[in-house]
């Protein structure tokens, strides 16, 4: 009788789609405490980005999304694949501070779960940004630095 074989964790599920996807640059970092934000949960069936540019895979579970902090390069073109894990509507918005009255980026508001947006749009200059999803200001935020 074979042995068992476990199905991989989240995290190394992420990493072998990362890694199928050929030339796919991961920018992201996460942040938070234990228990402070969920796993991400990224279907299978999500295509190679539409360009070549450094990508950041984020997800919403909860109202939450699960990093608290991403990076770009400033100045590039960077995708967001957004993955909406809930029945609510979410979205991802760049703004130069939490106030929100400057978008730098604001990217189209769908209901999941399990669906996604890639999201495509210069990163500012240099600096740190705030992003949320506009459906819960107060709830789904993180800090957005380019570099």
């Amino acid at each position: 009788m074979p042995a068992h074989v476990p199905w991989p964790s989240p995290r190394r599920a992420l990493t072998c789609l990362v890694l199928g996807m050929g030339a796919l640059t991961v920018a992201a970092c996460g942040g938070g405490s234990s228990g402070s934000t969920p796993t991400p949960f990224v279907p299978a069936n999500i295509p190679s980005p539409a360009h070549d540019g450094p990508v950041i895979i984020l997800s919403a579970k909860d109202n939450r999304f699960d990093k608290e902090s991403i990076s770009a390069e400033a100045n590039n073109e960077i995708s967001i694949i957004f993955v909406n894990n809930d029945p609510a509507p979410h979205n991802v918005a760049v703004y130069t501070n939490e106030n929100a009255e400057e978008e730098v980026f604001v990217g189209e508001t769908f209901t999941g779960p399990g669906e996604y947006r890639e999201y495509t749009f210069e990163a500012p200059d240099e600096g740190d940004y705030f992003f949320r999803c506009d459906v819960h200001p107060t709830t789904q935020t993180g800090e957005f630095n380019a570099d």
